[in-house]
């Protein structure tokens, strides 16, 4: 009888933990989901598809601008969901020729088509998501003139120092953002959702 019982109680605590495990990845993914949101999901995933952006880079970049709240507004006077600033709204309505205003942008569709545009604008100029990414932030002008000068790149071109912190802290913070999401929903780097 003792033998049969040893055998059944490593079992039952295997499974125990095997049980514990599972409920904490289920916690954990349920509280990455929590600071991870996809709210405005349908309207980020009609100006992914049409501007070609990865839906997770359009999220992480909403979330770390504003953190999903499209009344934001900051020091430097951008706007909504993806902070855009009226430099940047004024390209967009160029290439867009739709004529909105500027607090148009407080509406998280025209917010989002003007900021995918502009990121789209940016990944166009630049064709690498973390330069876009540095332009959407510090201008596409700095990062013309940070490629050009041999402290900021190496051999090839490339960059590899950022010389403003907010630029540096703010891409960092979009490819954190941009991980998580993609572990969280997605598949694969185009947007496929797991």
């Amino acid at each position: 009888m003792q033998k049969i019982k040893q055998p059944l109680a490593i079992l039952l605590i295997v499974a125990f933990f095997l049980g514990i495990g599972f409920l904490t990845d289920l916690v954990w993914d349920k509280m990455e989901k929590a600071t991870h949101p996809q709210d405005f999901g349908d309207i980020v995933k009609k100006y992914a598809a049409e501007y070609g952006i990865p839906e997770h880079v359009l999220f992480a970049v909403i979330k770390t601008e504003s953190g999903f709240d499209p009344n934001a507004t900051s020091r430097a006077g951008a706007i909504g969901l993806m902070q855009m600033t009226a430099i940047a709204h004024e390209d967009t309505v160029a290439r867009l020729k739709d004529g909105t205003a500027f607090r148009d942008l407080y509406d998280p569709d025209v917010n989002v088509r003007h900021g995918a545009c502009y990121l789209q604008m940016m990944y166009e100029l630049f064709g690498d998501w973390e330069l876009a990414l540095a332009a959407y932030n510090a201008g596409p002008g700095n990062v013309s003139k940070w490629l050009k000068n041999p402290d900021y790149t190496d051999e090839y071109g490339k960059l590899t120092y950022v010389p403003f912190d907010e630029t540096r802290s703010y891409i960092s913070k979009v490819n954190s953002a941009m991980e998580q999401y993609q572990k969280l929903y997605y598949t694969t780097n185009e947007g496929v959702e797991s």
